[in-house]
Formats: C-alpha cells, structure tokens, sequence
C-alpha cells in the first residue's frame, strides 16, 4: 500500500512537471523577448522617437502590443522555421550549440527527452 502510494506521488510528480516545465520555459522566453522589445524602443534616442510626444498612458499601451506581439512573431516564426527544411537546419545547429554548453546542454537534453517521451505516450492513446 505504501509502496503504491510512493509510487502515484512519485508518478504525479513527473506528470507535474512535464507540464510546469515547458509552460514557465515558454512564459519566461514570452517575457524577455517582450522585455528587450521594450527596452530597445525605450533606448531610441528622444529626438528621433516619433513616439515621443504621446500621452504616457498612450505609450505605455504601445509597449503593451509590442510587448504582446514581438514574442508571439517570435515563437511563430519559430514553429514556421521548424516545418521546413532550412529551418530544421538552422534549428539543429542552435540545438548542437545549444548541448555544447556545460551545464545547459545535460539540462537541455533531459528535457527533450523527456517532452519527446510524454508526447510519443499521448499520441498513442
């Protein structure tokens, strides 16, 4: 009974995380890619901005959508990139380099064996 027990908390976990895992992973890149979206456009220089003269509530909706879209245009183009073939190629090269880095490649690794896993599961139910 225990050891039943042991093992649906240890199975609930993995499941758990599986989940987490990829969701925060995607929340966080959504964030900084927004966040250097924003902080390359608050750096154009006051006399060039054309937004400059906008109502501070106006600009801080245009960060908002600039925010919003310059990382969904980046997960799209992405997804494009992974369906064809020189995007395979180029995403295989960031992968290789991606696992060339100590400590990011074994993490890396794990985790897309583990995600290629859980899907092959999920597709066969």
């Amino acid at each position: 009974m225990i050891q039943r027990l042991r093992q649906d908390l240890k199975n609930d976990l993995i499941a758990g995380l599986l989940v987490v895992i990829p969701l925060a992973t995607t929340i966080w890149l959504v964030f900084t890619i927004a966040r250097w979206a924003i902080d390359f456009l608050t750096r154009i220089p006051k006399q060039i901005n054309p937004y400059n003269n906008l109502h501070p509530i106006l600009v801080n909706m245009l960060n908002l959508v600039v925010g919003v879209t310059v990382p969904v245009l980046f997960i799209l183009l992405i997804g494009l990139m992974a369906r064809n073939i020189a995007g395979r190629w180029l995403l295989d090269l960031g992968e290789k380099l991606l696992q060339a880095i100590p400590l990011a490649g074994p993490v890396y690794k794990t985790l897309k064996q583990l995600l290629e896993t859980v899907l092959k599961e999920s597709k066969n139910k």
